[in-house]
């Protein structure tokens, strides 16, 4: 009598697949996760590039960039620089980034941000607009939500909250100034950025380094990944809290409770080389360059082109010109840097 064999698994054996099932997935899962980041770093490239090329569009049609943080005060004192809305960079460049709907309802040429959020007729249209999220403006690596809750400005005593940007523009190599020409002042500006405080922005002429040789945006991060030492830090430590869009506080004080440093409105929407890249140091970070792409950032450069900075780059977070990435944001302090070794 012949006895049949069983052509099952064994327990054994079952177990020893499932390990090697294990293994291969756990060897697969961060090979998956640097393709899907790398298709992510690319997007960003893209997103990024895109702000770059609408700056060109916009400086060929008006003759000048736009202002990093429009300032239209008569006079130059900070009193009257308040924490109620201005309009910044990326307003005046929804139409050159296919948001021409969105630039028809905010009509930035017919007042302030302030005025315009206060306008009998379509104030609340403006709010809506300026709450809207775009992905021009946002790194698909960055977990931020549609709305920023940190960076904020005031109409009528109450804050204002509106829509995130993971770019921000240079505004200085060294700590983040507002200062600029102001209409009849005859002040000369001590902002070596591409983009400065002013009612008008430079034209490209003025970077005498050279276009390929200056960086336009970078990237900020909305979640901080340093750890508070202190729980007397955690608000300060919430920043960096990306930039936004649209606007931002202004730069002076308000006197009503809701007063804020002449440098905050610009550092809403601007990053300087004070704050080394990825440093999330206590004060410095409000105003440096981020991001969730590891060791580095990506920027966008005054040619168009855009390069990704690593953080272990030359860098002196001071108030000096003295370090290539002080350099790389300087318009013309006349120290060129070969940038043939960015990628």
């Amino acid at each position: 009598m012949r006895v049949r064999e069983s052509s099952g698994f064994t327990l054994v054996e079952l177990l020893v697949v499932i390990a090697i099932i294990g293994i291969l997935v756990s060897l697969l899962l961060p090979a998956v996760q640097q393709v899907r980041e790398a298709a992510r770093r690319t997007q960003c490239s893209n997103n990024i590039r895109q702000l770059a090329l609408a700056v060109h569009n916009y400086e060929s049609a008006v003759r000048r960039m736009p202002p990093g943080i429009q300032i239209v005060d008569a006079d130059n004192t900070a009193g009257s620089r308040n924490s109620q809305g201005r309009w910044s960079w990326g307003a005046f460049l929804l139409t050159y980034v296919e948001q021409g709907n969105l630039a028809n309802v905010l009509r930035i040429n017919q007042g302030t941000l302030q005025q315009r959020l206060t306008d009998p007729n379509d104030g609340a249209l403006v709010l809506e607009a300026i709450q809207t999220p775009l992905g021009v403006f946002r790194c698909p690596s960055d977990d931020a939500p549609d709305l920023n809750e940190v960076r904020r400005f005031f109409v009528a005593g109450s804050p204002v909250f509106s829509a995130v940007s993971n770019y921000v523009a240079s505004n200085n190599a060294g700590r983040v100034k507002w200062k600029d020409l102001v209409a009849g002042s005859g002040d000369v500006p001590d902002v070596n950025g591409a983009f400065r405080g002013s009612e008008r922005g430079l034209q490209f002429r003025a970077f005498t380094d050279g276009q390929s040789n200056t960086v336009l945006f970078s990237e900020r991060t909305y979640n901080n990944i340093y750890v508070p030492e202190s729980a007397t830090q955690q608000v300060k430590d919430r920043l960096p809290a990306a930039g936004l869009i649209y606007g931002s506080r202004g730069t002076g004080t308000a006197g009503d409770g809701t007063n804020y440093s002449s440098t905050q409105g610009v550092a809403d929407v601007s990053f300087t080389s004070y704050a080394g890249i990825n440093d999330h140091g206590v004060f410095k970070k409000i105003e440096g360059a981020s991001s969730r792409h590891a060791g580095g950032i990506m920027t966008a450069w005054a040619d168009g082109s855009t390069r990704y900075l690593a953080e272990t780059i030359e860098q002196d977070p001071d108030v000096a010109i003295d370090s290539i990435f002080d350099c790389l944001l300087a318009i013309d302090d006349g120290l060129v840097v070969d940038t043939s070794t960015f990628q």
